[in-house]
């Protein structure tokens, strides 16, 4: 339960961010750039009107996931007190900063739909830009910034402008991906298009700049010292941040010279042809991190860590490379009684350690043959390397027979049904395998069909997305943060990877060769990458 617990928090998380950004980046994309109640927006053209609409669902949306969020964390106090919570949780600060949340961002919903009316006047924006002014400085309540003894005022305004910021840059993006699909079904408005991405950067600039305006005061204070950069999970997820933005950054900078015909190669029909799609992955990579950006408000700060701090030498022992376990532990051993330490299952750690590198090493095998196979069928050297999506149904069987061996069906004491009821974890791994046989044959058609679907080909970067947003906003709770930080960063890692997969096959997708083929060899790469950090995992890094 409460592996499912964390997982439906992450998922409200990141709706409740990507909401906000949308509420916000609509209000200010429409307030400085459309400004319908100026003359130059053309009568029914529908640009203001969908700049507004996204605010006001977005805002309306905010108020809706908040509340959930509130309704889930009752629910679960409930559940380990087994009392009701109420009232004491209402006088909590938690409560009270997301209860005022709510109410904010519904009183901006309806002057959203106030402005739908009466766009042209002048009180429903004030009205409007006060309220948002006050949503802003509520995200400070909800952030480390309030815990803090010292400078707290100083960090709880810092918080704020650095929300703003990306919710700003991420919800401009939308907008500009919403109203492409507006100009390609009206082919009266496609010249608009250059227009409006040049005025983007009169919301994606001053966005981007504050930012790091922001971000880099706030992540020095949080971190203190470059071993907290690197040897916790918060400074390692900060890194994640930086590298996330910088990515999204060079999509923006690539938007930006298409849009004023700085790219020799591309000319005019760049801004057709290329940046609608460069706004779709942009997307994805503000959206991951904001994902990044709720596993970071569930960690404590990595000054508060003390001597938990991982060094350097520790860190490099979990990705260097070693001798992939390969072998399982054999069946005597896990039925063995043990006086050391057991899992959830019963199960001795001196077997589960073995188990996990074993299921992790021999995963990472499969992908490595996969990967390593679609490169070949990338280079054209042979046909049937075509078929290596079949290495995920492969995968799923072992996963399936393998990853709970230890105590449930098929070696273990526990029946299918039995282990499956027993324990979130096992249900996870069973729901993965389902999920990685689907993803193998809906990907091996795609790939071989000779009338290709419209839609399949995108189911793997819509799965790789998710996957990677789950990973990222993923955290381990522990008792012995350096051990448990020392497992997280490799998550992270592949998180990271997973994003940068789903991106390159996006891509591939999307564009023309020889950029959609470079873009496949940037997918193929990050998939080839995620097989190595698992063939070399350690549960424990011998150190």
């Amino acid at each position: 339960m409460q592996a499912l617990a964390n997982m439906l928090n992450t998922l409200l998380e990141d709706l409740i961010l990507i909401t906000y950004a949308c509420a916000m980046g609509g209000l200010v994309w429409s307030l400085l750039f459309l400004r319908p109640w100026r003359p130059h927006v053309p009568a029914g053209s529908g640009l203001a009107s969908q700049s507004l609409a996204l605010m006001r669902w977005g805002a309306l949306g905010l108020a809706v996931m908040q509340l959930v969020k509130l309704a889930t964390h009752a629910w679960l106090l409930a559940e380990a007190f087994r009392r009701w919570p109420f009232p004491d949780y209402v006088y909590t600060l938690q409560c009270q900063a997301g209860l005022s949340r709510a109410l904010l961002a519904g009183g901006l919903g309806m002057a959203g739909l106030w402005l739908g009316r009466r766009p042209g006047a002048m009180l429903p924006w004030i009205v409007a830009g006060l309220t948002a002014v006050l949503l802003a400085a509520n995200g400070a309540w909800l952030s480390h910034a309030v815990g803090r003894s010292e400078a707290r005022p100083l960090l709880m305004t810092l918080t704020a402008l650095h929300q703003l910021a990306v919710a700003v840059w991420l919800g401009g993006v939308i907008q500009l991906g919403l109203l492409w699909r507006l100009v390609r079904k009206r082919p009266p408005m496609k010249p608009q298009w250059p227009g409006l991405l040049k005025s983007f950067a009169w919301v994606g600039g001053p966005a981007t700049l504050g930012v790091v305006v922001t971000g880099v005061p706030l992540a020095w204070s949080y971190i203190g010292t470059w071993q907290g950069l690197i040897g916790t999970d918060y400074g390692a997820m900060v890194l994640v941040k930086v590298v996330l933005l910088v990515a999204a950054l060079c999509f923006a900078a690539l938007n930006f010279c298409a849009a004023r015909h700085r790219l020799p190669s591309d000319g005019a029909g760049g801004v057709f042809q290329r940046v609608p799609y460069y706004v779709e992955v942009e997307t994805l990579l503000l959206i991951a991190t904001l994902a990044a950006a709720v596993s970071l408000a569930s960690q404590p700060p990595a000054i508060d860590m003390g001597d938990q701090q991982a060094t350097w030498a520790e860190l490099s022992e979990v990705f260097r490379p070693k001798m992939p376990r390969l072998s399982a532990p054999s069946a005597e051993a896990v039925a063995a009684p043990s006086s050391g330490a057991s899992t959830s299952w019963g199960i001795t750690a001196t077997v589960g350690t073995p188990w996990s590198d074993y299921n992790h090493n021999v995963s990472g095998l499969f992908l490595v043959i996969m990967a390593l196979t679609a490169l070949v069928s990338q280079a054209g050297w042979a046909s049937w390397a075509r078929c290596w999506p079949l290495g995920f149904v492969a995968l799923s069987i072992f996963i399936l027979l393998h990853s709970d061996a230890r105590s449930s069906w098929p070696f273990g004491q526990m029946g299918f049904w039995e282990g499956l009821l027993s324990s979130d974890e096992i249900l996870l791994h069973r729901l993965g395998a389902l999920l990685a046989c689907v993803l193998g044959l809906i990907e091996w058609r795609a790939r071989l069909s000779r009338k290709p679907d419209a839609r399949l080909p995108y189911v793997i970067p819509v799965l790789c997305a998710g996957g990677g947003l789950l990973l990222l906003g993923h955290v381990h709770e522990g008792l012995q943060p350096k051990e448990e930080f020392l497992v997280q960063i490799t998550h992270n890692v592949i998180g990271l990877l997973a994003i940068i997969m789903a991106c390159g096959r996006w891509l591939e997708l999307r564009l023309i060769p020889p950029a959609g083929r470079l873009a496949g060899v940037i997918f193929v790469s990050a998939l080839l990458l995620v097989g190595l950090v698992l063939l070399f995992y350690r549960e424990t890094p011998a150190l």
